[in-house]
């Protein structure tokens, strides 16, 4: 049973940190540009 489980959690946390990876410079261009703007 846990050899079937892991398969399933790893690529859910990979997803996760892939989305994060995706937003995380989005956030910090978005501050970016509001410091520059003020």
């Amino acid at each position: 049973m846990l050899a079937l489980g892991l398969p399933l959690q790893i690529p859910r946390g990979f997803d996760v940190a892939t989305r994060l990876n995706r937003l995380l410079p989005l956030a910090y261009t978005g501050s970016v540009l509001s410091i520059v703007v003020d």
